[in-house]
């Protein structure tokens, strides 16, 4: 991407080019893509837990 094509981000631990389309739809923050892959992260850890949770249930019984 060349200067004129493109814009920079904020809010992430590196800068990266965007180009001026997803800047014009708000996409220059980079916190929901961290905020959607903490939730990711987050529901992994809640299916593990249950599965965890079942295999206790189940050699219980």
């Amino acid at each position: 991407m060349c200067g004129d094509c493109c814009t920079l981000t904020e809010g992430g631990a590196k800068t990266w080019a965007i180009c001026l389309d997803c800047d014009r739809k708000k996409g220059r923050s980079l916190s929901h893509a961290w905020g959607s892959f903490g939730t990711f992260l987050i529901g992994i850890l809640v299916v593990l837990a249950a599965a965890v949770g079942i295999m206790a249930w189940l050699s219980a019984h």
